[in-house]
This record gives C-alpha cells, sequence and structure tokens, in this order.
C-alpha cells in the first residue's frame, strides 16, 4: 500500500475515534436528560400537587373553625370553593403514575377524602346560611376524618420525598457512571491516536532518515556504502531499489 493510503486510512481511524467519542457523549447527555425528565413528571410534579393539597385541606379546616367562632358566612362560602379545588388538585394527582406504595395510600387518601369533604361541604353550607350552631357540632364530628385524611396526606407526602431520593440518588450513581464510560472512551481514543501517530510516524519516518542519510552521503562523493535493504512496495521502497 502507497503511503498516501496509509496516511488516509490513518485518519479514518481517527475520525471513528472522534465520532465514537462524540456518540458517547451523546448517549450520555441523553442518559442525563432522560432521567431528569423522569424526575420531574414523576417527583417534582407530584410533589408540587401533593404541597397544594396539604395547604387547601389545612385553609378549609381553618375556614369551618374561624366561620363559626367569628360567625362569618363569607368563611363558608371561600371553604366550598377550597372544597371544589380539593377535588380538581385529587383528579391531577390520580393522573401520576406512582410506585405501588404510593398508589395504595393515594387510594386511601381519596377515600378519606370522600368521607370527610361531604360533611365539610355540609358543614360549609350551613355555615354560609348562618346555621352556626348546627355547623358547629358537625364540624366536631368530623374532626375525626379530618385527622384520617392528614395522617394519610402526610404519609404519602413522607413516603413519596423518600422514593424521590432514591431517585435523585440514582440519577447522580446514572451521571457518574455515564461520565466515567466517556471519560475512558475519550482516553482510550486519545491513547490510540498517539500510538498510530506513533507507529506511523516510525514508519515513514525512520526509513526517510536512512534515504536521506545515505543520499548526502553520495552527494559527497561517497558510493562505498550498501545498499539499503528494504522490502517495502510504497514510495520508499522504490527510493532504496
Amino acid at each position: 500500500m502507497k503511503i498516501k493510503g496509509k496516511l488516509i486510512s490513518s485518519y479514518i481511524v481517527v475520525a471513528l475515534l472522534v465520532l465514537i467519542v462524540g456518540a458517547a457523549g451523546i448517549w450520555g447527555m441523553g442518559q442525563v436528560q432522560d432521567n431528569s425528565r423522569s424526575l420531574y413528571q414523576t417527583r417534582v410534579r407530584s410533589l408540587g400537587v401533593m404541597t397544594e393539597v396539604i395547604q387547601i385541606g389545612e385553609n378549609i379546616r381553618v375556614q369551618l373553625l374561624s366561620g363559626i367562632a367569628e360567625e362569618d358566612t363569607t368563611r363558608g362560602e371561600a371553604a366550598l370553593n377550597n372544597i371544589d379545588s380539593m377535588n380538581e388538585l385529587l383528579d391531577r394527582f390520580d393522573g401520576f403514575n406512582l410506585e405501588p406504595e404510593e398508589e395504595e395510600l393515594k387510594v386511601q387518601l381519596r377515600e378519606s377524602w370522600d368521607t370527610y369533604s361531604a360533611k365539610a361541604r355540609d358543614n360549609a353550607t350551613k355555615i354560609s346560611n348562618n346555621a352556626m350552631f348546627v355547623a358547629e357540632r358537625g364540624v366536631a364530628e368530623a374532626g375525626e376524618d379530618f385527622r384520617v385524611f392528614r395522617e394519610t396526606l402526610y404519609q404519602l407526602r413522607d413516603t413519596s420525598l423518600t422514593i424521590a431520593e432514591g431517585d435523585y440518588e440514582e440519577g447522580e450513581t446514572t451521571f457518574e457512571w455515564t461520565r466515567s464510560i466517556i471519560f475512558f472512551i475519550a482516553a482510550g481514543a486519545v491513547v490510540i491516536a498517539i500510538v498510530l501517530g506513533t507507529l506511523m510516524g516510525r514508519y515513514v519516518g525512520n526509513p526517510l532518515k536512512q534515504v536521506a542519510s545515505r543520499l548526502a552521503a553520495v552527494a559527497q562523493g561517497d558510493l562505498t556504502g550498501e545498499l539499503l535493504k528494504n522490502k517495502r512496495k510504497d514510495e520508499i521502497g522504490e527510493l532504496t531499489e
């Protein structure tokens, strides 16, 4: 093979190494992006909705109690609006695909909310109609139902946070693993390129030095040197014939 062909082959090898490193980098970024997207879709959004559920649930209870204490009928209307908002939030929350233990708690949360919300709606309506005495008794009777709902809600939140932390650590592990793979591939490519360049330099450079040295001797009139013996089939081989 001629020197030009060997050089072209070397360039192709180097180009392939560059492509491999680039492909590894793209694959690694894809892995990180997939992990980030999954964490956002299944954890960040669901925990955000859960935070709103906690806040609105507490607001409903406070509005019912303060409406009775202050005999404020507008608190009953505000509680009714929050009950409707809670139903919408729980419908959104049902759309998230969570882990089995979370799904079980999610079912329990919906059941406890349905039990409590029916009584809360009835009490809020009574407050709006200024039936404070009847509403006060109803709110007291619904206290246990609210406690069950709140405990289930906080248990679900704590479970989701624990799983989210595990998902985050898993994502970090995947990132470190991906980065290590890319590093070793890049390092291997650099080593191969250096070895290939060194071999090509010796393959071309050393014989050329021998030829140049022999030609210099001939130019000075020294024709006594031994013939260069070379079995190469390229341009350098032709020079030594």
